[in-house]
């Protein structure tokens, strides 16, 4: 068995873990990027990436489908709520997420990182800490032994934080009428389904990627998304398909632990109401790789040192995403009728997108699942109440108006 040594690992070559490894290797860390998939190009989904991500690399029109200016959010009676940069003003960019994920995996190469292709068949663990991990490439083992590993090994990691998935089922089509200079994003498309939804992303002249999300597990099939085309586009040519998840709800100390530190998609770092991700992976590696760098300089790779990690990325997005997951499930609790929806979406219209009082009262007038302290079934205590008046006091401290949910 071959033995190497360096002083970070990072487990996997997708955003997050590119962007841990090229922050470790610009800081002067010895730093191995492992990736199992032998071509980038097997990334399939769409990726939609907020103009932040200047912040981070130069887009390139190598990888980028479409420049998108603006969102529209169409309610199940057609109400419509719609976000819009000025013409040539891009808001947003549909990328091609294979060509992406390879070049942020050039960029860490660039600054330093060497890329192994290889799979990781576990973890180096002496005196229960974490000293590296095995690779395994055909029938050759290799142990890379390191004082950190930083795994970004998606949502098929062994190691892993997120609190719960959303299934989700993806078409390329092409022959669809729609404006391409927007994402489309149609909630409550199924009656008593509001948080089933569908996001129709430009990929280019005449074609659009169009994934639905369910938050129930296996919900989201075939059957459900050629229904969705019959009545919708049924002009619509479908080119490929794709099935997969999306990990949601994070935690600060579950991300972590001594020698190790989880992002991107391993670590539930999406948003639970917009299920973006993938600026989300970027920031969390790095911030990952800047508390590996800080590790080495003290010489210390113990959680409380990286705990640091964990306390930044709560921060930056951490808080937020578990007020929106809480949200999230006071919402899907409140049991809201295609009708419901609908009346939600007028006041938001009439409202320009602000989430007042008036639409927090319609959420908390519906019949809810849980158990009440009243006296009769779908009763709320005064404390019950308050709770969920206090909770969206906070949400709105961060999410003021349906595209916040969206933009940041």
């Amino acid at each position: 068995m071959e033995k190497l040594s360096c002083d970070v690992v990072i487990v996997g070559a997708g955003p997050g873990g590119s962007m841990a490894a090229k922050t470790c290797a610009k800081y002067g860390l010895d730093t191995v990027l492992v990736e199992r998939k032998e071509d980038f190009k097997r990334a399939k989904f769409a990726q939609v990436l907020h103009r932040r991500i200047f912040d981070y690399i130069k887009i390139d029109d190598r990888f980028v489908d479409a420049k998108i200016r603006g969102i529209k959010i169409i309610s199940l009676d057609g109400t419509e709520l719609e976000m819009h940069e000025p013409k040539n003003f891009e808001l947003f960019f549909g990328i091609d997420r294979g060509r992406f994920d390879e070049e942020l995996a050039r960029l860490a190469e660039k600054n330093g990182a060497e890329l192994m292709r290889a799979s990781v068949a576990g973890l180096i663990k002496e005196d229960g800490k974490i000293k590296g991990v095995k690779t395994k490439t055909n029938e050759e083992e290799t142990e890379i032994r390191s004082n950190i590993v930083i795994e970004a090994g998606g949502i098929e990691s062994k190691y892993r934080s997120f609190k719960e998935v959303d299934s989700c089922i993806e078409y390329l089509v092409e022959s669809i009428d729609l404006d391409s200079e927007y994402i489309h994003y149609r909630i409550g498309v199924f009656a008593n389904s509001p948080f089933e939804s569908f996001y129709l992303t430009p990929k280019g002249k005449d074609k659009f990627a169009i994934a639905f999300f369910s938050p129930n597990p296996n919900s989201a099939t075939e059957d459900r998304m050629d229904l969705f085309l019959k009545e919708n586009f049924p002009e619509a040519k479908v080119i490929e398909k794709n099935c997969g998840s999306i990990p949601l709800g994070s935690a600060g100390r579950e991300l972590l632990t001594d020698g190790l530190m989880l992002v991107g998609d391993c670590a539930g770092c999406a948003s639970p109401l917009s299920r973006f991700g993938a600026l989300f992976a970027m920031d969390s590696g790095v911030l990952a790789g800047e508390t590996a760098v800080e590790a080495h300089e003290e010489g210390d790779f113990s959680s409380d040192l990286l705990a640091r990690y964990g306390e930044r990325w709560r921060r930056l997005h951490g808080a937020r995403n578990d007020i929106e997951y809480e949200v999230r499930k006071f919402l899907m609790q409140r049991d809201l009728s295609g009708e419901d929806v609908n009346s939600l979406f007028h006041i938001l219209k009439d409202e320009n997108g602000v989430f007042t009082d008036a639409f927090f009262k319609k959420i908390v007038k519906g019949k809810g699942k849980g158990k009440g302290k009243g006296k009769g079934k779908g009763k709320r205590s005064k404390s019950d109440s308050d709770l969920e008046r206090a909770l969206f006091k906070e949400f709105r401290r961060y999410d003021d108006n349906i595209w916040d949910l969206f933009v940041r």
